[in-house]
């Protein structure tokens, strides 16, 4: 993040045009950066770690499209740490005995005195469930004491000619929040808090192979406190009275603060990776079956083969347009195995028979398939009636006729589809890790 700027300490009022006071003798103005702990510690300022618990949820409620949405996670398994020092530099501007003189103390020459020997050191970690897209979690950085923390206790100039010592304590206590912003998966609309349905277009598939791009942003804001310390004691070689090349705000009554703000928020990159979505796909016949001619009042059964080349449980449920076709009414199948449906038949008129067998299935791509079966219903035997004993002969009277063209109406029934088909498939995402 950008530093954070002081402007003149003490400042005036009112101020000359470049922010320095007529009856002020020393000023100090003092730029800050939160930055990573120097060498050697090689910590980074941030780290945000979304591991098992960031999952994509692939749901496809029509076969036109997929949808993919970022469920929060129920483990509190993502961690937000946040390692940070304070690296600062200071300018000393003095108006002395008619001189008027500015020093500068840069964070360059502090790192190489005082980071052998760094004392500021702020850390802290937050555990929070994955994705935290509609909220960002805060993690507030506890500061070191005022008092036991020093950032630069040295001579800024020691010779013959100038003698300046300079001082500086300082603490924060910063609040970092991270969000994550965006997540967009190959060929998808992006994911976003305000657009939380990323779609694809709909696809024969038995897995969908997608790389995930993960943007996010870490905001920055707090109030730091100050203690800087100057003591003038020649200047262009002429002595200094004591007291009057004296700045000294190290007293808690006399500290001065600044709040601030990362502007714009910090972006977050993580490193790509590539997600694995297992799919059903279920295949029904790509013929019809003929169960033969079965005698009415009997019945034939014959297998077909429903196959699923997914890596995702297929769920499936079966009706027949014919009831004189039956089918079990629902099933599974396992992924890359093959399930055997059995359609009898068991005709109850004499004749050709066909029916419409429907498979509903949570097959994204095809969700309802059918296939024909056809038959044969034939009719029961008549057995030959036995030969008359001779009797004496007679002659009957004609025997009226009965009428009777009697035939069997088919069976009606229905058979409903299993409802809640788990049209559902979720993804968990490997390890991804941003890193400052």
């Amino acid at each position: 993040m950008s530093s954070i700027g002081t402007g003149w300490i003490p400042q005036c009022d009112p101020p000359t045009a470049d922010g320095h006071c007529s009856n002020q003798h020393v000023q100090v103005a003092i730029s800050m950066d939160l930055a990573a702990f120097p060498d050697p510690s090689k910590e980074p300022l941030w780290m945000v770690d979304m591991p098992k618990g960031a999952v994509v949820n692939a749901q496809w409620p029509t076969d036109k499209q997929f949808e993919f949405m970022l469920p929060t996670s129920t483990t509190q398994d993502g961690t937000f740490k946040v390692s940070h020092s304070l690296i600062p530099s200071v300018r000393v501007h003095a108006q002395l005995l008619g001189f008027t003189v500015d020093w500068t103390y840069d964070a360059s020459r502090y790192l190489q005195e005082v980071a052998p020997n760094f004392q500021y050191r702020a850390t802290n970690t937050v555990s929070f469930p994955p994705w935290s897209m509609q909220q960002a979690i805060a993690n507030v950085v506890p500061s070191p004491s005022l008092t036991t923390t020093t950032l630069i206790d040295t001579m800024l100039l020691n010779s013959a000619d100038n003698q300046v010592a300079l001082g500086l304590g300082a603490k924060t206590s910063p609040t970092f929040a991270y969000r994550t912003t965006k997540v967009t998966l190959a060929n998808t609309t992006p994911i976003t808090k305000d657009a939380p349905t990323g779609n694809l277009a709909m696809k024969d598939a038995d897995a969908l192979d997608l790389k995930a791009d993960v943007e996010g942003e870490i905001t920055v804001n707090g109030e730091l406190t100050l203690a800087p310390y100057v003591n003038i004691t020649r200047v262009y070689g002429v002595t200094v009275p004591a007291g009057l090349g004296l700045l000294d705000a190290s007293s808690f009554f006399s500290t001065p603060s600044k709040t601030y703000e990362a502007t714009p928020p910090v972006a977050v990159k993580f490193n790509s990776v590539n997600i694995h979505i297992p799919l059903p796909n279920v295949k029904g016949p790509l013929k019809g079956l003929d169960l033969g001619s079965v005698q009415v009042g009997d019945k034939a059964e014959q297998p077909v083969s429903i196959k699923n080349t997914g890596e995702l449980g297929g769920k499936m449920a079966f009706t027949s347009s014919d009831p004189q076709f039956t089918v079990v009414a629902s099933a599974t199948v396992d992924p890359k195995t093959d399930y055997s449906l059995v359609v009898r038949f068991t005709p109850t008129s004499e004749g050709p028979a066909k029916s419409t067998i429907t498979i509903k299935s949570n097959d994204p791509d095809s969700p309802v398939q059918t296939f024909e079966v056809r038959a044969n219903g034939t009719p029961v035997p008549v057995e030959p009636a036995a030969p008359a004993k001779d009797e004496p002969e007679t002659t009957a009277a004609p025997a009226a006729d009965s009428g009777c063209g009697c035939h069997t109406a088919p069976i009606q029934s229905s058979y409903g589809a299993v409802a809640g088909l788990g049209l559902a498939a979720i993804l968990v995402a490997r390890r991804r890790r941003a890193r400052a």
